[in-house]
């Protein structure tokens, strides 16, 4: 039965094309019954042509259904093998933290991230043959790799820190500065010149040659507490740092993840493949652009109430963003239908009550629905500690036709960025994320209700048709019967007066 209910649920198509042959059909054989008073033969044809259709369309039925179950066999026991290996997978895993932030096992590598008062995540890379540490805020929402250089100490030049990466006194740097190039963020901006330069992800690492821009001002970069910027976006015409690692054969994948954390949880960089342990409870979902981590999303819901429009048919998925930035026509009405009720506005940001229970009592939960699952975030998620107060991690943003989920999105999810296969994954071990179901199943047994009705309806009409078939042939033939008899009877009349007139002209 479960089969079946797939079957129709993932093809919706075949049914339609199955409902339209039954329909088909039956308008062949109405206007055939129509002419079967003159073509009787007809009848016994169509008879044959409707029990071959049903016997083709029932076998393709339950053919299909049973392909499917078999494929619904294969996919349960390939989780359950994978479910059966996550023990083992663990028992390999080194959870020894020599170096205080990294652990690097057989298949993958997991770094320790810096969580700045929960607003910025930053990862320590190693610059130069002189393996000079810097902190670099990880955003997957940009595709460069940039740290301040030389020119950042000159008098006229603006840089947000002091702290830079001179390259004049590196021998394997090289630098081209016949263009400079700008970057462009949401909030801020920095240029400089494009070069290339050993790097180390981790200290005792083997260094590789990969693509930086070597800053010489920046603007509005104040607030950033990390020297650099460590670009992870999905683009396919900028290679990002760990896609040269895997070109030069320090590592042997690009795929990365990020498990995020309020303080003081500790938070998490994985890269060189994802352990087998964190998979158990992660769907997987296609990207919608070889740019950037942007997911397709069929509906926007705040509680039960549909906010879906052409405005939030995407959402990106930015590490680099503190807050979650909506369009500002959904933003609007999140504020006017809900915040206004609990957080006011005050110095740029909207404060709210810290009482979580009138946070839920006030505030909704927000969904994105994907085709293969839901995205949601709860009071809890987006309403944020700031010293004494509570804010409101909820922006607006009016350059991009697109929602941008950020940081407070990724402290919910085990978020997996797969930039070869261009998709994403989303799960944790609490299961918090619910799988979307296509349809619900009040729906799947309508369909298949009204499915069975319809073959019902079917098969119904078709003993209609021979029952009528068969009452007219016998009407058909009671007629000739009579009409024969009646011939009969006339003609035995006739000979009868004949023999009569012969006899009285005999007699006289």
């Amino acid at each position: 039965m479960y089969a079946i209910f797939v079957f129709i649920v993932s093809h919706p198509n075949l049914i339609s094309g199955m409902a339209k042959y039954l329909f088909y059909n039956h308008q062949i054989s109405f206007y055939r019954f129509k002419n079967r008073l003159s073509k009787k033969l007809i009848l016994n044809q169509d008879n044959k042509i409707m029990n071959i259709s049903y016997s083709k369309l029932i076998f393709l039925f339950l053919f299909v259904c049973l392909l499917q179950s078999k494929q619904i066999e294969i996919q349960r026991k390939q989780t359950g093998n994978s479910v059966y290996n996550e023990a083992y997978n663990q028992s390999q895993i080194n959870t020894d933290f020599s170096s205080g932030s990294l652990e690097q096992s057989y298949n993958f590598i997991t770094q320790e991230l810096n969580n700045i008062d929960d607003y910025q995540y930053v990862v320590q890379i190693y610059i130069g043959q002189s393996k000079e540490p810097f902190n670099f805020l990880l955003d997957t929402g940009s595709n460069i790799l940039w740290i301040p250089g030389t020119e950042c100490n000159l008098q006229d030049n603006h840089c947000h820190t002091k702290d830079i990466y001179d390259y004049s006194k590196s021998q394997t740097a090289i630098v081209n500065k016949d263009k400079k190039i700008e970057i462009q963020y949401g909030q801020g901006k920095c240029e400089g010149y494009l070069g290339s330069e050993y790097i180390r992800i981790y200290q005792e690492s083997q260094p590789f040659k990969a693509e930086i821009l070597f800053t010489s001002s920046d603007k509005d970069m104040d607030g950033m507490q990390s020297h650099g910027i460590l670009g992870l976006s999905n683009s396919k015409s900028t290679k990002n740092y760990l896609e040269y690692a895997v070109e030069q054969e320090i590592i042997s994948s690009s795929v990365f993840a990020l498990e995020l954390k309020n303080l003081p949880d500790i938070s998490y960089f994985y890269y060189d493949n994802i352990p087998e342990y964190k998979l158990s409870n992660t769907i997987f979902v296609n990207t919608a652009s070889k740019e950037r981590w942007l997911i397709d999303v069929i509906g926007f819901y705040m509680n039960d109430s549909d906010y879906t429009d052409s405005s939030n048919q995407t959402v990106l998925i930015d590490s680099g963003a503190s807050f979650m930035h909506l369009t500002k026509s959904l933003y609007d009405k999140f504020i006017h239908n809900y915040a206004s009720n609990v957080c006011f506005y005050q110095y740029g940001e909207y404060v709210c009550s810290c009482q979580q229970e009138i946070l839920n009592q006030n505030l909704p939960i927000i969904k994105f629905y994907t085709q293969e699952g839901i995205l949601q975030i709860s009071p809890q998620d987006y309403v944020i500690k700031k010293g004494q107060k509570c804010i409101l991690a909820i922006d607006f943003q009016d350059t991009f036709d697109f929602n941008i989920l950020g940081d407070v999105l990724l402290r919910k999810y085990f978020v997996i960025f797969d930039k070869q296969k261009q998709q994403m994954g989303f799960g944790n071990v609490e299961n918090k994320i619910q799988h979307l179901q296509p349809l619900s199943m009040l729906i799947v047994f309508s369909i298949f209700s009204v499915f069975t009705f319809m073959l019902l309806c079917a098969v119904i009409y078709k003993v209609i048709i021979l029952k009528k078939g068969q009452y007219q042939q016998e009407q058909d033939q009671e007629q000739i019967n009579q009409t024969l008899l009646g011939n009969n009877i006339q003609l035995n009349l006739q000979d009868l007066e004949r023999r009569s007139s012969y006899s009285a002209r005999s007699s006289s």
